[in-house]
């Protein structure tokens, strides 16, 4: 099977070999992510990456639905710089790749317009909701951040002592 390289923290592919898999490593991978919905079988990867010394994850995808929570599991288990360069797999390597690029086009601020045109270099079409959640999530369209502080939250005047003793600084 044919690994596509999105950028060097992540690649796609359709289903691999019990070779291809155990050669992963050899080829720089530390995660192992299959994308597929239970009733695909996707078989003792889990074991084979385990074996092969892989860091294993699954996100179940229905490819009519895509659900948000897909592309945020994604995110989250690419969040620790330890869990890359990873390796995203499907079956026929669409899902992975639709994946890979909307991930990609996140953490490098591309907009929809240019995460298609790579979609389509790779041979893929990007979902109605993979677009939307780039519109939503990307900061090429600079978007407020995720995590967002509480305005008018208590704090304590400049000459009081902050919890764990520490002061604030003037």
């Amino acid at each position: 099977m044919e690994i596509k390289k999105v950028n060097e923290e992540v690649a796609f592919s359709g289903r691999l070999t019990e070779e291809e898999l155990a050669a992963l490593p050899r080829k720089g991978f530390r995660l192992l992510t299959q994308v597929a919905m239970p009733e695909e079988g996707q078989g003792p990867e889990r074991l084979k990456a385990k074996q092969a010394g892989l860091r294993y994850a699954e996100i179940p995808v229905n490819p009519q639905a895509w659900p948000e929570e897909s592309f945020l599991l994604l995110e989250q288990i690419l969040f620790p710089q330890t869990a890359r360069p990873a390796l995203i797999c499907s079956p026929h390597g669409r899902r992975a790749g639709v994946l890979a690029l909307v991930w990609d086009a996140v953490q490098n601020a591309r907009t929809v317009e240019q995460t298609e045109a790579r979609a389509n270099a790779f041979g893929l079409a990007l979902p109605d909701a993979a677009k939307e959640y780039l519109r939503r999530n990307s900061p090429a369209y600079d978007v407020e951040p995720k995590l967002r502080i509480v305005e008018g939250l208590p704090f304590p005047l400049d000459d009081e002592t902050l919890p764990g003793g520490f002061h604030r600084p003037l």
